[in-house]
């Protein structure tokens, strides 16, 4: 969509399948670890998006600092990770024996508060321009609750999941949305 736009893009993958799959689409893919990645292919980036990665790092704030260092100054970094407190959170907690989106051990090694997220930004010399939060909790507790329940789909199941709209827009409103979304600046 940013190449239709008219922007230069360019992704870094690691994943081999990943890669095919992209460049067979037209992409431009670095072949990389990210944390591996040699950050002059970053000198001359205006927009860095980093949407679930940094949950996956072992050492969210190095990657960051890294990455940020080889931007030119004004560039803006675009992060997604999942957030604690949130209903993902404590669906993580009620059902420990089922794989849920919000943490797949060992996948994902990190979950963020606006405090953490705070100090992760701050560690980078990036300036918060806009945060929002949000997220598919509720059709996801649901699902885990039935799954655990033995449920089969069913008629309830069905107008449970039709109302999700409804329930995540106050779960939204009420501050326990699974996802922090943040647009930033390099200083």
């Amino acid at each position: 969509a940013a190449a239709e736009k008219g922007w230069q893009t360019k992704g870094i993958e690691a994943d081999r399948s990943e890669i095919e799959f992209g460049r067979n689409h037209g992409l431009n893919i670095i072949e990389s670890d990210i944390q591996l990645l040699n950050t002059e292919d970053l000198q001359n980036t205006k927009v860095l998006s980093l949407l679930n990665l940094l949950e996956h790092m072992r050492n969210p704030v190095a990657t960051l600092v890294n990455l940020v260092n080889a931007l030119p100054s004004e560039a803006y970094v675009v992060i997604e990770v999942p957030r604690h407190p949130s209903l993902s959170s404590f669906v993580n907690l009620a059902f420990p024996n089922l794989a849920y989106r919000h943490i797949y051990p060992p996948d994902h090694l990190h979950v963020f508060t606006e405090k953490s997220i705070g100090l992760l930004l701050e560690a980078a010399s990036l300036e918060p321009l806009a945060l929002w939060e949000f997220g598919q909790d509720f059709q996801h507790f649901v699902s885990n609750a039935a799954i655990n329940a033995g449920l089969k789909e069913s008629e309830f199941l069905k107008a449970v999941i039709d109302v999700s709209v409804a329930a995540q827009q106050a779960i939204d409103d009420l501050n326990f949305s699974d996802v922090l979304f943040i647009i930033s600046r390099k200083e």
